[in-house]
């Protein structure tokens, strides 16, 4: 298996934030790109719904892609594995049980 590409959410702004002159916008966007590159993108979430609260609250997400981590890596793949044993094991009995049933053939 080879690392993945991951999708990050790296800051959240609120549209509030948008209340603003164009110059401290384009001031803003300037600091954003500054800090985390021209690849990075700004895509408007308006159905996030915070922890505990009655009604949604949009917000504009800065996202990057990235390769994931080692870490995040062998999580990955550990749980990639023990999923498969439990299929495995389940599909197993499943046919054992097939196999009482109708007999081997």
């Amino acid at each position: 298996m080879s690392k993945k590409i991951i999708d990050v959410v790296i800051e959240t702004i609120s549209p509030y934030d948008f209340n603003n002159t164009l110059g401290n916008l384009q001031a803003h966007i300037n600091d954003l790109v500054h800090q985390y590159g021209v690849d990075a993108r700004m895509e408007w979430d308006g159905d996030y719904w915070a922890p505990y609260c009655d009604s949604p609250s949009p917000r504009y997400e800065v996202k990057a892609m990235r390769e994931e981590t080692d870490a995040e890596y062998d999580k990955r793949v550990a749980e990639e594995t023990a999923a498969c044993a439990i299929r495995d094991a389940r599909e197993r009995k499943e046919f054992e049980r097939l196999q009482a049933k109708f007999g081997a053939k």
